[in-house]
């Protein structure tokens, strides 16, 4: 994936998705180590999530988090959204290998 884009925390895919326009977008749950609590929402895929519902987001979901239960409520917001749990694929970065 030549052009893709990775966002380290929350706000940062925030800001990336006002920016561009995206066909796909891969998601995880936890991106702090806190995020762990499932009570957490700001700064945590369901953030996003919840942003691109209320976007109404066309293109291809796939939510690749271990954390089961903060994927789950990713996925309500985005009913469309695939799960691939976190480690049955690889994401390979052409200038982080």
């Amino acid at each position: 994936m030549p052009k893709a884009v990775f966002a380290k925390n929350a706000e940062a895919a925030l800001r990336a998705l006002e920016q561009k326009e995206f066909k796909v977008i891969f998601l995880d749950h936890d991106l702090h180590w806190m995020h762990a609590d499932n009570s957490i929402f700001k700064g945590t895929g369901k953030e996003v999530a919840r942003f691109l519902a209320k976007k109404d987001f066309r293109g291809i979901v796939i939510i690749h988090s271990r954390h089961v239960e903060g994927a789950a409520v990713m996925k309500k917001y985005l009913s469309n959204a695939r799960l691939a749990p976190f480690g049955s694929f690889d994401i390979i970065s052409e200038t982080n290998p």
